[in-house]
Order: C-alpha cells, then structure tokens, then sequence
C-alpha cells in the first residue's frame, strides 16, 4: 500500500488529491494550526500528527512513498509584504531536511503562483541536488469547473533512482459527490446574476447544489458562510463546516487557506506523465 505523509496539512485538500492519483493512505501529517489539527484529526484519527516541520527529528519518522506539503504562501503571495525568503514564515528549508532523511519516492508540493518569482528557485536547486527530477505548473481552480480562478503552482518531484509512478489516470478526489445526473435544481433557486453559468457549472461536476452564499448580520451587513466557501473549495458537504469546536473565522480561515483537491489531482495527472517521459533511461 502506498504511504503519504503530509507536511504543513491545513484541511488535508493536496493529502486527498494524493490518495485519489496514487491510492494508499495516510501515515503521518504535520501541522500546529489549532483547526488543522481539528479537522486533520477528526478524519486522519489513524496517523500522528508530528507537529512543527521546524523541530521533527526526522529521522525518527518512517519514510513514506509521497510526501506532500503545502507550505505557508504568506511569504510569496501577492497580498502580503512580499518577503520570500526573508519571511519567518517560509518554511521550505524545514521541508528539505525531511525530504534529505526521508527520501520519499514522490513529493508533491503546493504554493502561490506568486511563489515562482520568489523563492522557487532556491526549492528547484535543492530539489535537483538531491537527485530529484521535477516538474511544474500553475493550475486555476478554473480548469476543473469550479467558479473562480485560485491560480496555485503545483510542484511534482520523482527520485531519479527509481520508477515514476504515472497514477491513477481518472477519479475524484474520496469523499466529495459524483458527478450529477441531471437531477438537480440548477442555481438552487438563487438569482447568481453573470456568474449563473459558472455555478451551474461546478453544481453539476459535485453533483449538488450550491448553499446560501451569505447571511445578513444585525446591522445590516452581509458575510460570507462557512458551507458556501466550502462548496467553492470542492470539499464534501460539512467537510470543514459541520466540524465541532470552530468558529467561523477559523473555518473560513481555514478553507481560504486550503487546496482544491480536484485543481490539485488535475495538476498532479498533466505532471507525473511529464517526469515519466524524461526519465533517463
């Protein structure tokens, strides 16, 4: 059975696209967020949490077939100050070390597109020093149907003294609904006004209807719901929203930080079969 570990997990979003293209499970996970690890937990009750990247001895973990990691994007991303390497936060040398100790088959990691002007040069030279053979592209939650852009960069690193492994070529992501078959109120009845057909769209590919995007507040003001961003996300129904003891800013904080599983898979089928073909022989 294939073995994934998972490093800075989040909602565990690239962690399902892993189990959906490679099969397997879950071994071990790493993360300190309090609702990471709430909603890692409930579902992973199986597999340790290691905690911080930063302290794990490594080599006291056992070594997995696929290692993933979505590390912290506020170093890169467009939003923020910007500071790439510079920022405290920029976890990737951490990330490296495990992979020096581990040695996974596979690494699959997930960034800010922002990420290739700063600071993916330093992961593609570290990566190829380690005789890693890699590939890479910026995927929008937009090719898989879903009805906004989320341009991510997906990195995808194969051990040069072993296979690639090619995956599983078709699937979705486990615990997400089926495509519908038409059974489905389209818009579920709400007036989405220009963006109708985009929701319509990714209502038939999770086979559900949208939920009540907002709800109005006391004065009058209107915020956004926690099962409406999780329905943007690609996530089973209470995926994140139904989960006990969080509140709504960490859910949504949790989501807006989280991966696309279908954006992720997508990424990681146009990649694996790219690694395969250059190869040495």
């Amino acid at each position: 059975m294939t073995t994934i570990g998972s490093l800075c997990s989040g909602l565990g979003g690239l962690d399902l696209a892993a189990v959906d293209v490679f099969g397997g499970q879950l071994a071990w996970w790493a993360d300190i967020d309090p609702a990471a690890v709430t909603v890692m937990t409930a579902y992973h009750p199986h597999a340790p949490n290691l905690g911080d990247v930063r302290t794990v001895e490594w080599q006291n973990v056992p070594p997995v077939d696929v290692l993933c990691a979505g590390y912290p994007c506020q170093p890169f991303s467009h939003a923020g100050r910007r500071r790439g390497t510079e920022d405290p936060r920029h976890l990737w040398p951490w990330i490296a070390r495990a992979v020096r100790v581990l040695r996974p088959r596979v690494i699959v990691l997930e960034n800010v597109a922002g990420h290739l002007k700063r600071g993916a040069g330093d992961v593609f030279a570290d990566l190829a020093e380690g005789g890693y053979l890699f590939a890479w592209a910026v995927v929008s939650a937009g090719d898989v149907g879903a009805p906004h852009v989320r341009r991510r960069l997906f990195v995808v690193a194969a051990d040069t003294a072993r296979d690639v492994p090619r995956g599983r070529l078709v699937g979705g992501p486990p615990g997400r609904a089926q495509p519908s078959d038409g059974d489905i109120t389209l818009g579920g009845g709400l007036d989405w006004g220009k963006y109708t057909d985009a929701v319509r769209g990714w209502e038939h590919a999770l086979g559900r209807v949208a939920p009540v995007p907002s709800f109005e507040t006391d004065r009058g003001t209107h915020l956004l719901t926690a099962p409406f961003v999780e329905w943007l996300m690609g996530l089973a129904p209470g995926y994140v929203a139904d989960m006990p003891g969080l509140s709504r800013a960490q859910k949504l904080r949790l989501l807006g930080n989280g991966v696309v599983p279908q954006q992720a898979a997508l990424a990681l089928r146009l990649l694996l079969p790219q690694l395969a073909s250059a190869q040495p022989a």
